[in-house]
């Protein structure tokens, strides 16, 4: 009767302690991180609805806590994976050298693949602005470009400071 009652409580203050760790984990949660979330959330309950509904039913109140681990194990398990995913930052190390050099299309090629990564890169859009206006002579697309830019609500200088200086001195 002891190990039963110990597997009891056991399993009971697990699965309320994996909840409450996953309440606290997602307070704040926004956007892209969030949603992703929502869906391994889903997925675990979809996934394993019916072997924890299988636990429950075979087992009955005495394994209630053991039935919300399946479903609940899978989510923090997982989740640090989603918690953690860091934005990829853009290195535009290539596009400056390229400039450097003088090859110019083949720097706003750089310039646009590290866009790609990051649509939002303010630095990147106004390398790309100043890479149209200074080496192609081409100061409508340069306003275009930068236009665009204010058009963009996520798109937003990270400071006041170009983090690419050695860029803006090459040029």
């Amino acid at each position: 009767m002891t190990g039963l009652g110990i597997f009891i409580v056991s399993t009971y203050w697990t699965a309320l302690t994996l909840g409450w760790a996953i309440k606290e984990a997602i307070v704040g949660l926004e956007g892209e991180p969030r949603a992703d979330f929502k869906g391994l959330c889903m997925t675990c309950f979809l996934g394993l609805s019916l072997p924890a509904l299988g636990i429950g039913f075979l087992g009955g109140l005495p394994v209630l806590g053991l039935a919300i681990l399946v479903i609940l194990g899978p989510i923090a398990g997982y989740m640090p994976g989603i918690m953690g995913a860091k934005k990829v930052v853009p290195m535009y190390a290539r596009a400056i050298a390229r400039v450097k050099f003088g090859k110019y299309n083949e720097a706003e090629l750089e310039i646009i693949r590290e866009l790609e990564k990051c649509e939002d890169d303010f630095d990147g859009w106004m390398m790309l602005a100043e890479l149209y206006a200074k080496h192609f002579n081409d100061l409508a697309e340069a306003e275009r470009t930068v236009l665009e830019i204010c058009d963009q609500p996520r798109t937003t200088p990270h400071n006041s400071q170009w983090p690419c200086t050695s860029f803006r001195s090459g040029i």
